[in-house]
């Protein structure tokens, strides 16, 4: 048993994070306000993904958290593009919470991986992140290696129809670990044509597993302007 001093010491690395945010305090990525990184007043603006889309009929099912845009727009910009890896912590509590209140069977957590090329770019992939803290979450192990994405597609934009983007996807993905779970939910952050889910599903199925569902954190409606944005 711990003695009663160690058992009130910080961490050194507990203490480093105290000492820094007492320095340099976080704000909110979407208004700026002092102390957290999706403030209270911003995650109570949020609005949940209204749902009733066609389903993906390739999948055994998919939810998404939230509807895109907002202060969530910002929050996403800041950890895909901004290099701001802990609001993926606030982020991933959002997708968690909507997987309690709407279970998907899973064994195992599998985040949609990036382009090696792209991964090295960002330093690391914003959708194992999110999967990270979901997984703690909801007590679900993940999938960390063997799942790869080897072909660098173009963008989705330049495809005129949802076949295009099918096709672009097309053999993008490849499982080259051992045996799979039977039943995998694919995290992304952001779901946009579902195009990328469909393909990461079909390399899984070929791969032995059995059923791919999936969990996104946000969505545009599908036709509208943020939809059109994501595209780009």
């Amino acid at each position: 048993m711990p003695s009663t001093a160690s058992s009130f010491s910080l961490h050194p690395s507990s203490l480093i994070a105290r000492l820094l945010n007492l320095f340099f305090p976080d704000h909110c990525t979407s208004c700026g306000a002092l102390g957290e990184l999706l403030c209270e007043a911003c995650k109570a603006g949020l609005r949940p993904y209204p749902g009733g889309d066609r389903p993906i009929v390739e999948l055994d099912g998919a939810e998404v958290a939230h509807l895109y845009g907002g202060a969530l727009r910002p929050a996403i910009h800041a950890l895909k593009y901004r290099g701001c890896r802990r609001v993926a912590a606030p982020l991933g509590d959002l997708m968690a919470a909507h997987l309690w209140a709407h279970p998907l069977r899973a064994d195992a957590l599998l985040p949609v991986p990036l382009h090696p090329e792209r991964q090295r770019e960002r330093g690391y992939n914003q959708s194992e992140l999110l999967a990270e803290r979901v997984g703690v979450a909801c007590g679900l192990p993940i999938v960390r290696a063997g799942f790869q994405r080897v072909r660098a597609t173009t963008k989705q934009a330049q495809q005129t129809n949802a076949q295009g983007r099918r096709e672009n996807m097309r053999g993008a993905f490849v499982w080259q670990g051992g045996r799979l779970p039977r039943h995998i939910l694919l995290v992304d952050d952001v779901l946009t044509t579902g195009s990328t889910l469909v393909a990461c599903a079909e390399a899984l199925r070929a791969a032995g597993t059995v059923e791919v569902r999936a969990l996104a954190l946000a969505r545009s409606k599908p036709g509208s302007d943020d939809q059109k944005l994501l595209l780009v």
